[in-house]
């Protein structure tokens, strides 16, 4: 009897042992991890650096964007010029539908309809199509771990903002280049094929993710730097000059 118990209790030492020396390793190995502002860090260098981005004065990309359920192709056009001057043109079966903003307007524009984005819509354009991201205050930011995306393993960064929902991020763990963003904005968003223009790094295609399920995929035909642009392309269209018009004189309905 006194032999069976003491072998019960050398099984429990082991055990306790055991347990300890793996939450110890599981702990070295969270806290081995680099940090957000590390990872964020390494990946603007990786990309070419913050002064050779503000050598950027405007861009011109030619995509090519696909519906992947809809089995749709079209092209569309953009152009992003300093401070935060936006145009993009997507050319649809439907006809042109030209999307813009001068920095403090934003607007859509059809051959049927023309559309003045306002509120919360308004907002959220003029903050995605800033030239140059703000840089967020997040309340806080963690290395959550490593995950694989694509067959890649890469560390997985929680930004919680003041108010909102988190943003993730997944950046590459060697080449520390970002594989998968998930917003408010895009939702989910995987980067793929970088290449390399005027010593920076843009990813020439993207894939957009709805509820688990692609649905469209952007293939960058040509990024341009440093261009002329072509004149009038950020100018606000008569027709949106027109909505503008008609909210300043159209009165107001009160309850």
């Amino acid at each position: 009897m006194k032999k069976q118990l003491r072998a019960a209790e050398r099984v429990f030492i082991i055990t306790i042992l055991i347990t300890f020396i793996v939450c110890h390793w599981l702990y070295a190995a969270e806290n081995t991890l680099p940090g957000p502002e590390e990872i964020i860090a390494k990946n603007i260098e990786a990309m070419g650096g913050k002064e050779a981005r503000k050598k950027i004065k405007n861009i011109k990309t030619v995509t090519i964007r696909k519906l992947v359920q809809l089995n749709q192709e079209y092209k569309a056009t953009e152009y992003k010029e300093r401070p935060d001057k936006y145009c993009i043109l997507h050319e649809t079966p439907e006809g042109i539908i030209r999307i813009g903003s001068n920095g403090k307007i934003a607007w859509q524009n059809t051959d049927n309809e023309a559309h003045l984005f306002e509120g919360v819509q308004a907002s959220m354009f003029l903050s995605a199509t800033k030239f140059d991201q703000p840089d967020v205050p997040y309340k806080s930011m963690k290395t959550e771990g490593i995950e694989q995306v694509n067959g890649k393993d890469c560390y997985k960064v929680v930004k919680t903002p003041e108010k909102g929902p988190d943003t993730i991020e997944y950046y590459d763990n060697k080449s520390f280049l970002k594989v998968k963003t998930i917003d408010y904005i895009k939702g989910e968003t995987g980067y793929e094929e970088y290449q390399k223009i005027n010593g920076i790094l843009f990813p020439y295609k993207e894939v957009h993710f709805s509820n688990g399920q692609k649905f469209e995929e952007i293939t960058y035909e040509k990024i341009v730097l440093n261009i002329e642009m072509p004149e009038g392309i950020f100018d606000i269209p008569e027709e949106v000059k027109a909505v503008m018009n008609k909210n300043k004189t159209e009165p107001s309905i009160t309850h």
